[in-house]
């Protein structure tokens, strides 16, 4: 039997719900014979990708239709979403953050015959397109022995009076302009090529940092509402603190509210923004105010923003969203306090968790009383896992001793939280290292592999990996030198990659990293076997390392006679070294690690990719009127931008890149 629903759409909000109709086979098969084409196609556009597949398989008209509208099969697909599922979940965040703020791009998906055209009447999740897109980008950059650059948009600026801020997604760019006060909004139309969408005039410096967005700004303001000012009580409330700009589907960028300080912070002691942080879905916003504490903001159903939460605040204080936007951590030094967001879009305290000394409270409770916290006198950072389910706060030196006491240990501490299954956050482990060095500072960093389940703690001594799951933490190995067998201490700690498939652990150090007794180490490869047990596979040895793939599967040096070796990873679990006879000076991977841009000591930029088998083309070369100071590879690849200087300005120019399959073999 089969059951078909039609769910309502914003439309038929008042019409009453229609009861199921049931068929059977054989009379479902005569239901769908006699609607037409377009129909059907409508009637099918309201089931999900997984009963579309299911359905395809039992009609041989569904399965027409399909292939007509979409132009590949639901099958197809339906395989693009389990793509997008098998990916680690600091991949799926990412293209979840890409879909959000970067409709120029979901549009141009929708228009590639040989991606997704049309899509219609498939309703597929936009962030599996977008996925499924860059593989398939990457797959195409493979198999062509060249690549074209086409600029879509080239601008002017002087550097002394301007500043510009350019987001990730490379789908919004800021011009700030000192002299005329003026800021300006450029951005790229549904086919790549640049304008200037709206200029406006602005009171106050633009904070555009921890703002991944492209359709939505929020701009820090200092504009009179028109109410009167309570100089007893801070003066600055009615003063509008906070503009939100939107940019329409049609390119047109609008101010849609204005937001004064007892808006933001319900109070009216608070004066000003000093640092925006919006989460990667969008949907969040944090302003704060360093002297005085600081706000969460929420986007309503009506469009509008608001003050949802306040915040305490202090010079130590930090704050970070998880990956997944859903849980906030704000950090005294002393105390994490968990907020989490509800099904509703607001967000509420659920958990504080001491990671002061001792994670007994009255010991806890002594330190607060005598002011001693876990990091008086020292660094700290904090991080989510890519999964969201840990989180881990950690301490190093900030290199200050007391050489009058000879010998005199210090304790680091690593505090690493997790969810429990009420979803609830609870301490799960603290790791303690031990300093007695007062003449070299100690340092220490944490990194998560991208599947969320393993903890490295490197320090400059050696290295920890701990596994990490629902129910404990466990230790795999501990005090482990990068080197097996070959101890050393670094003078600085080393750059932590792991491969996307979380096997292959890559620790590489710069020059001055090193040791006057190792002087070549640069990088060192381990390895996690089918045992699960890590091996110290490889090290490998150069003059510098100048960049590391974002997968860690490659390396890019420049050796002793200026040239350069790349050091590739393949599917055989060998490194290959490959020489290139040209001395790259910086280099920079795109985010999928099959494209190479490298500025060459001739001034020119060379692009290389990634071959099917393993080695590294020269896939175009661009010599530019000037000095190459920048560039970068958007998140998606579908562009390069480039910062040259020349004639006393700095161009900014976004090139296209696009494979040249045409000339493939």
């Amino acid at each position: 039997m089969y059951c078909v629903v039609k769910h309502l759409k914003t439309s038929d909000v008042h019409q009453d719900v229609q009861s199921p109709v049931e068929f059977s086979a054989s009379g479902f098969g005569r239901f769908i014979g006699t609607l037409s084409g377009d129909s059907l196609a409508n009637l099918l556009s309201y089931l999900s990708i997984q009963d579309l597949a299911n359905l395809e398989l039992s009609s041989r008209r569904v399965r027409t239709i399909l292939h007509d509208k979409c132009g590949l099969s639901v099958s197809q697909l339906h395989k693009y979403y389990q793509y997008f599922l098998s990916l680690p979940k600091a991949e799926q965040h990412f293209y979840q953050a890409m879909a959000t703020g970067n409709q120029q791009l979901l549009h141009h998906l929708r228009t590639v015959p040989t991606v997704f055209s049309p899509c219609h009447p498939v309703q597929c999740r936009p962030e599996a397109l977008c996925a499924y897109y860059t593989n398939h980008f990457c797959q195409q950059v493979i198999h062509a022995p060249s690549v074209t650059l086409k600029a879509s948009g080239r601008m002017e600026f002087l550097p002394i009076v301007s500043a510009f801020f350019l987001n990730t997604n490379h789908n919004c760019l800021i011009n700030e302009d000192s002299r005329a006060r003026a800021m300006h909004i450029w951005a790229p139309d549904n086919s790549g090529s640049w304008h200037r969408e709206c200029s406006m005039d602005y009171t106050t410096g633009i904070n555009m940092h921890n703002q991944p967005g492209g359709n939505i700004l929020f701009l820090p303001s200092r504009r009179s509402s028109g109410e009167p000012s309570v100089p007893d009580r801070g003066g600055s409330a009615h003063e509008f603190l906070l503009s939100v700009v939107r940019r329409s589907d049609s390119g047109n960028w609008s101010e849609v509210q204005q937001m004064t300080g007892a808006d933001i912070y319900h109070s009216l002691g608070h004066r000003r923004i000093n640092e925006m942080i919006v989460s990667d879905d969008g949907k969040s916003l944090v302003c704060i105010d360093r002297k005085s504490g600081g706000a969460i903001l929420c986007c309503g159903t009506d469009g509008n923003w608001r003050h949802n939460n306040a915040l305490s605040w202090g010079d130590n204080h930090e704050i970070r969203f998880s990956p997944d936007s859903q849980y906030l951590a704000l950090f005294d030094g002393a105390e994490v306090s968990f907020i989490t967001r509800g099904d509703d879009g607001l967000w509420s305290c659920s958990s504080k968790i001491d990671f002061g000394l001792s994670c007994d409270a009255a010991a806890a409770s002594r330190a607060a009383l005598d002011n001693d916290r876990l990091f008086d006198n020292m660094e700290f950072d904090m991080a989510f896992s890519p999964d969201s389910r840990h989180f881990a706060a950690w301490s190093d030196d900030l290199g200050i001793y007391d050489e009058t006491i000879p010998g005199a240990e210090k304790e680091f501490y690593v505090k690493v939280a997790g969810l429990d299954h009420n979803q609830r956050w609870s301490h799960k482990l603290t790791i303690t290292k031990t300093h007695s060095d007062t003449h070299h500072c100690f340092l220490l960093s944490v990194d998560f592999s991208p599947d969320g389940r393993l903890l490295v703690v490197a320090t400059i001594n050696g290295f920890d990996i701990w596994s990490l799951d629902d129910d404990s933490c466990s230790p795999v190995m501990e005090d482990q030198a990068y080197i097996d067998g070959a101890g050393q201490v670094l003078r600085d700690l080393p750059d932590i990659k792991f491969s996307m498939n979380s096997r292959l652990l890559c620790f590489m150090m710069a020059a001055s990293s090193l040791s006057v007794d190792d002087n070549e180490l640069r990088a060192s490869i381990w390895y996690r076997g089918e045992s699960g047990q890590w091996e110290w596979e490889h090290a490998l040895n150069s003059s510098t390392l100048l960049k590391a793939s974002p997968r860690g599967n490659a390396l890019v040096c420049r050796s002793e006679s200026e040239s350069t070796d790349i050091y590739q990873y393949k599917d055989s679990g060998q490194w290959c070294k490959q020489p290139v006879k040209l001395s790259i000076q910086e280099a920079r991977f795109n985010r999928q690690g099959c494209l190479l841009a490298a500025r060459t000591d001739d001034g020119s930029l060379l692009l290389l990719g990634l071959c099917s088998d393993g080695t590294w083309q020269e896939k175009n070369r661009w010599q530019p009127e000037g000095q190459i100071r920048d560039f970068e590879f958007s998140s998606c690849s579908r562009s390069l931008q480039t910062r040259v200087y020349h004639n006393g300005k700095e161009v900014l120019t976004f090139w296209q890149i696009t494979p040249d399959l045409g000339a493939a073999r």
